[in-house]
């Protein structure tokens, strides 16, 4: 909102907050900045105060779901409102592969049993603010589904920089710092000994059970200032911290028996 008569101290009272929920709810379809302002205000207020309104404590920690609610349902008119354009397009983006659907093995060739090229992968509905894309596959179920190792998923593949106005990724990217394609994507370094720049596929341990491979695509306000040879998944994450407009997740599995 951006109206200052609506906008709230950073130490309000309950009956303040209230009000303030009462003079902007007719905008909760249009304007999704007071969400932070509330969410904000609501770590000030004392936790006595809190606890002793236990309706006013469920409608705030209700609040995501019922913006959610609100924003995708009919404005208090009866016309349909779209939702504010940031949080329409985190909902909706996609990626897919015309390698395997979502939930579904991954083939031989982009494993590490067959050809171990990446698959290719296209992805659509991203924001409009977008200036670059970086996409992160990893394995949850290293050495096993059952028993996850402590230190976290086993990364295959790092990419980053991809331009904006990239909407795929072809099957079989080299396995380089600066791929020739797409141009100006960086790739960092996956969880493998030997040959761990750019993409390794799956290879799991033989009768491990079925793998998860997570690729996660990131919509990001910019590009990532990070030098390749000094990327991994550690540094690229810490790196988009506060600039992840979207991301994505497709799943494939493998196996090994």
């Amino acid at each position: 909102m951006h109206n200052e008569s609506a906008q709230i101290s950073t130490q309000p009272s309950v009956h303040a907050l209230l009000e303030f929920l009462k003079e902007t709810a007719a905008e909760l379809a249009k304007d999704h900045v007071f969400v932070l302002e509330i969410q904000k205000s609501w770590r000030h207020l004392p936790r006595d105060q809190i606890q002793q309104k236990p309706k006013m404590s469920n409608l705030i920690r209700g609040f995501p779901l019922l913006v959610t609610s609100l924003l995708f349902s009919e404005n208090f008119s009866g016309q349909r409102q779209d939702a504010p354009t940031k949080y329409k397009e985190m909902i909706v983006m996609q990626i897919t592969s015309t390698a395997f659907t979502n939930g579904k093995p991954i083939p031989a060739k982009y494993t590490g049993v067959g050809e171990d090229i990446s698959p290719p992968l296209s992805w659509t509905k991203v924001p409009n603010e977008t200036e670059s894309f970086a996409l992160i596959c990893d394995d949850p179920d290293v050495p096993s589904r059952a028993n996850p190792r402590p230190q976290g998923p086993w990364i295959h593949w790092v990419i980053y920089n991809i331009p904006a106005d990239e909407s795929q990724l072809p099957a079989g990217i080299a396995c380089k710092p600066e791929p020739a394609d797409p141009a100006g994507a960086h790739q960092g370094t996956n969880d493998f000994a030997r040959d761990n720049v750019g993409y390794r596929g799956p290879m799991p341990p033989k009768a491990s059970g079925p793998h998860r491979y997570f690729f996660t695509l990131y919509s990001l306000d910019q590009q990532i200032d990070l030098p390749a040879k000094r990327a991994d998944q550690k540094s690229l994450l810490a790196a988009m911290q506060g600039h992840i407009l979207a991301q994505a997740k497709l799943m494939g599995t493998f196996e090994q028996k």
